[in-house]
């Protein structure tokens, strides 16, 4: 009976978990999508039209816009540490809630790490590589701005377009306040590291297994 009443109990954390996660983790994953959109075609800036290219930049607007929801979810580790304030089975918080978190963050980071390593791809086949590491630090900083102003200003994406002079001076203000900047910098700072870390991992991921070797031709037949 106390199985059963642990299982149940475990389920009920699980599901109140999901709603919140679950909509963070779609956020997480739309710039990853238009990463995919963006990056991973075979798009080439010099053949394109002014309409197509204006069309590619809007698109790119859009991926910087929710790009620090990715690393946005780091910040919920907060809740996690409420969490594991009052709940008071030891044996919840090691065997579903730490799990449920750990996959939590690793899917939304593994978004972000994704799609800045499928932009770099890009500017390289692009002839654009040497632009690629300052414009992940520039990301790294616009996310870094980003998380703070939803964490604690409770800001959305789509607030650039629906408030976007609320954004920018809230922005600017945080920028110039001491104790806002420090967290901003902070962030900045575990943002650069942990993609410094996964980065690789990642570019091995996406790496072919076949592309290094060359296709070798059948066999002939002995008797033709």
């Amino acid at each position: 009976m106390e199985l059963l009443d642990w299982i149940t109990h475990a389920l009920q954390v699980l599901r109140s978990n999901l709603c919140w996660m679950g909509w963070n983790l779609l956020l997480a994953w739309i710039p990853l999508g238009l990463a995919i959109a963006l990056f991973q075609t075979r798009f080439s800036w010099q053949t394109q039209s002014p309409l197509q290219r204006g069309v590619w930049l809007l698109g790119v607007a859009l991926f910087v816009a929710f790009l620090p929801n990715a690393p946005y979810i780091l910040t919920d580790t907060l809740h996690l540490i409420e969490t594991w304030g009052w709940e008071r089975s030891h044996s919840t918080v090691v065997l579903v809630i730490l799990p449920q978190y750990v996959l939590f963050l690793l899917a939304g980071f593994a978004a972000y790490a994704v799609s800045l390593v499928l932009l770099s791809k890009f500017l390289q086949n692009q002839g654009w590589g040497q632009w690629s590491q300052p414009i992940q630090f520039m990301l790294h900083g616009l996310s870094a701005v980003g998380v703070y102003l939803g964490r604690f200003e409770r800001f959305n994406s789509w607030d650039l377009a629906t408030r976007p002079r609320q954004v920018l001076v809230r922005g600017l203000h945080d920028l110039v306040m001491g104790r806002s900047l420090l967290v901003i910098v902070t962030t900045f700072l575990v943002i650069t590291v942990l993609f410094w870390i996964t980065a690789p991992l990642v570019e091995r991921l996406l790496t072919s297994p076949t592309s290094a070797a060359p296709c070798e031709s059948p066999p002939q037949s002995l008797g033709r």
